[in-house]
């Protein structure tokens, strides 16, 4: 006999104010080693226990890295690639490991060897009228060494070329490098960390050429003292925040070997203070992180 069974919603109702309901909760199972995705605000844990250096090795047809032991590592260092991982997440609430190139020895030390414990001023991210007003102030100091990093590492011949017209002597990172010359042009990729590692004061290019600037986060992180020119609007709270703790001066053409002198002389100070400001303004990515872990984590 077929009866019509009658279904009884009330049973599924919750109780209005009812706070005693269980609480599912998402477990991470996978996490992702990525790049940050170009289009998106990404921010990365400033925990340092959140960060740690590893080997990856990426085989043809695999879509995701395989992470090596130091013993695998050293067997086959020809194919894994050596990077930090760093935790980060994205504004859409993905949590992702970060491979991140670290400084490189090789050229770090090729950089150290060339200056020869002369003090190195580095004009980072640059422009060809950066360049020629940088020339102008290293022929009146001899005794000092210039790094160019051009924005653009092609440009590195006709900054040689410049360099020669302006009576000083040059070599390119891409090249042989001359330990006899006074201005070394860091015209290779990925070496930013490098160059500023081994650096004393590092100038912002584009600061002096009208371009608005450039970012001065890295160099800022790696406690090294700033100077930018009078053009930094595309980094403006930056700029303005890093100048009030400290860790930044302001020069323009007229004042520039004055500046210099003095961020030198202060070099210590300035970066304890830019690397501290930059700390200081980086607690929301371990805010953010720490509730989204909070909620994610088993009971």
């Amino acid at each position: 006999k077929n009866e019509k069974v009658k279904l009884d919603f009330s049973k599924f109702k919750i109780p209005s104010g009812s706070s005693d309901l269980p609480v599912a909760r998402k477990l991470i199972l996978h996490v992702p080693v990525t790049k940050g995705p170009k289009q998106r605000y990404v921010r990365v844990h400033r925990d340092k226990e959140c960060h740690f250096e590893c080997a990856l090795l990426n085989l043809e047809g695999e879509e995701r890295p395989f992470l090596l032991s130091p013993e695998i590592a050293q067997t086959i260092a020809k194919d894994a690639k050596r990077v930090r991982l760093k935790l980060a997440i994205d504004r859409q609430g993905n949590i992702f490991l970060w491979p991140v190139p670290p400084i490189p020895e090789e050229q770090s030390h090729q950089v150290m060897t060339w200056k020869n414990k002369r003090p190195l001023v580095c004009l980072m991210s640059s422009h060809p009228e950066d360049d020629a007003l940088f020339m102008r102030w290293a022929r009146q100091e001899p005794h000092m060494a210039l790094l160019i990093v051009p924005r653009h590492p092609v440009r590195g011949a006709d900054i040689r070329d410049a360099a020669t017209a302006a009576g000083l002597n040059a070599c390119q990172m891409s090249l042989k490098l001359d330990p006899g010359t006074q201005l070394l042009i860091g015209d290779t990729f990925g070496h930013m960390g490098a160059y500023i590692s081994q650096s004393d004061v590092i100038v912002i290019g584009g600061s002096f050429s009208g371009k608005g600037g450039q970012n001065p986060i890295e160099p800022a992180r790696l406690k090294k003292p700033l100077v930018a020119g009078p053009s930094m609007y595309n980094f403006q709270a930056i700029t303005n925040g890093l100048e009030t703790a400290g860790g930044l001066y302001r020069a323009d053409e007229e004042n520039l070997s004055e500046v210099l002198a003095k961020a030198m002389e202060n070099a210590e100070l300035m970066g304890s203070a830019a690397e501290a400001w930059v700390e200081a303004h980086r607690g929301s990515t371990a805010l953010q992180t720490q509730a989204i872990l909070a909620a994610i984590a088993p009971d």
